[in-house]
């Protein structure tokens, strides 16, 4: 009777953590700071090879969040694409760089001065409201790329701890004793 409860309490305990590891990453998102992630990651660890299905399961979190960032990304180039055509320039070869570097190079000077030597013949207000589209351009894509490098190093951190608890959770599933830890060495 203890085996179905014991079921359903680990469950809980794994939504649980797994809604706490999800509140964290909104605050790395939000304030770039990775620390109190990195201590829930840490608690996991000490916990042992019991950990692995939460956080594979975190690993999955921010691998989604990665992917609907990198929408979000390749809509700023589509929207920003678009909003210049609709003042008649017609510039197929912007933003043709790979995805990140693509981020990157909407805020850069290089593609302002490109935009604006294809608009020299645009009215001044015309002008001006191409400023402003790709000025807003470059602000969504900069909070895109400053969160992809923070999920990133998420998950750098989930993949290095996972990589270690699988490890040690072969040796001691083949009958291994764990490395002595160095830190209690004397």
């Amino acid at each position: 009777m203890g085996q179905p409860l014991d079921d359903l309490l680990t469950l809980a305990e794994r939504t649980y953590v797994r809604m706490q590891a999800g509140e964290l990453i909104g605050h790395c998102l939000e304030q770039g700071d990775i620390k109190p992630f990195q201590e829930l990651v840490e608690q996991l660890v000490l916990a042992g090879a019991v950990s692995l299905p939460v956080l594979r399961e975190i690993r999955e979190e921010i691998l989604d969040l990665q992917s609907t960032l990198r929408q979000e990304g390749l809509a700023v180039r589509h929207d920003l694409r678009q909003a210049l055509t609709g003042f008649g320039l017609h510039m197929p070869q912007l933003l043709g760089r790979d995805f990140p570097d693509m981020l990157w190079e909407v805020r850069s000077q290089r593609l302002q001065s490109r935009i604006r030597e294809a608009a020299r013949d645009l009215s001044g207000e015309d002008l001006r409201l191409v400023d402003q589209v790709c000025k807003e351009a470059g602000e969504r894509a900069v909070r895109i790329a400053t969160r992809l490098g923070v999920l990133g190093h998420l998950e750098a951190s989930v993949e290095d701890w996972l990589g270690s608890l699988a490890y040690q959770a072969v040796r001691v599933e083949d009958g291994l004793k764990p490395p002595p830890d160095a830190s209690r060495a004397h």
